[in-house]
């Protein structure tokens, strides 16, 4: 057999695609406040040098006489805290939500694809290969749970990181 031309494997892709966001569609707005989250944490997080190296400043222009630096220290010192503390609470809460409608969205694909085996014809079911339905069944629940969960947040991170850098 030869193998599949590029416009077809770009069409079954396409296809794939439309599917899986078919599945994901009722989830869009958890997946998208989970993505947000994970992009302001992104942001935070490149935000920290920039406070720390304030830090930094102040303690190596600091005179010997000057008695404010203790003051601009704690100053700089609660910045980088919060701004550490919102960063972590946001990627939590991004992951959270993100797994969360990676985990809904696989239950949705495993009763869809239950409920089709249940209306396969028994001739069907027995030209399949021992074992074959059970694994194709957890490989593309595991599919979809990785695309929500794994590879939307990094699309989302590297988007961030390119705009910002």
């Amino acid at each position: 057999p030869q193998a599949p031309s590029r416009p077809s494997r770009l069409f079954a892709l396409c296809v794939i695609m439309r599917r899986l966001l078919s599945y994901v569609a009722p989830q869009l707005p958890t997946i998208l406040a989970g993505s947000l989250l994970l992009l302001f944490a992104t942001l935070a997080e490149l935000g920290v040098p920039s406070v720390a190296g304030a830090l930094l400043d102040i303690y190596t222009n600091a005179s010997a006489g000057d008695e404010q630096v203790g003051s601009r220290v704690d100053r700089a010192l609660l910045r980088l805290m919060g701004l550490i503390a919102g960063m972590s609470a946001c990627k939590h809460a991004g992951e959270y939500l993100l797994k969360s409608a990676g985990e809904r969205a696989v239950v949705e694909v495993r009763s869809r694809l239950f409920l089709c085996q249940l209306t396969c014809s028994v001739q069907s079911l027995e030209e399949q290969p021992t074992g074959h339905l059970l694994s194709s069944l957890t490989a593309g629940s595991d599919a979809v749970r990785l695309c929500v969960t794994h590879h939307l947040p990094q699309v989302a991170r590297s988007v961030a990181s390119c705009l910002v850098a």
